[in-house]
């Protein structure tokens, strides 16, 4: 499919999630998919953000002209970009990608008898620095749940356990 001015991706998914209570907004999650020959690294993972960020442009261009026609969404998009590749090669923005990041994921394939396998990438353990943004947003609140507290899935505290 292609993309402005960066090339195409070799695929496109889209999920549909329906939601289990009526009146919550139904999710649509958008994968592309760009199989690479050989090794992927920072110019591939650079490609793929850019392309991310075109394809939500694209999203947002569709809102606003159903604002503009007077209809109101009733559903959430999320966008995520799998970059494939025989190998991947580490360097900080593939390592931060692949371990803390959502929107892009790393995969290996190689061909064994007749068929593809594919293994998700991460970087091996290792220490990393802190993030620069430790500094610059010391002042965010956060808060601890108490010890006996039930905590969903998105992180919200939703009750003591008993």
């Amino acid at each position: 499919m292609p993309g402005p001015s960066l090339g195409d991706v070799t695929a496109v998914s889209v999920r549909h999630h329906v939601p289990l209570v009526s009146r919550a907004p139904e999710l649509f999650v958008v994968d592309l998919w760009d199989l690479r020959p050989g090794e992927v690294g920072d110019a591939d993972a650079a490609r793929m953000c850019a392309r991310l960020a075109a394809y939500r442009a694209w999203y947002d261009e569709l809102l606003e002209d159903a604002e503009v026609a007077g209809r109101r969404r009733r559903h959430r998009l999320s966008v995520h970009g799998n970059i494939i590749g025989a190998s991947v090669a580490a360097s900080p923005l593939v390592d931060l990608l692949s371990l803390h990041g959502r929107e892009v994921a790393f995969w290996t394939y190689r061909v064994a008898e007749e068929h593809a396998e594919f293994e998700p990438y991460y970087r091996e353990e290792r220490p990393c620095p802190p993030s620069p943004l430790k500094a610059m947003l010391d002042h965010l609140p956060w808060r601890t749940p108490p010890p006996d507290a039930l905590v969903d899935p998105a992180g919200e505290v939703l009750g003591g356990a008993g």
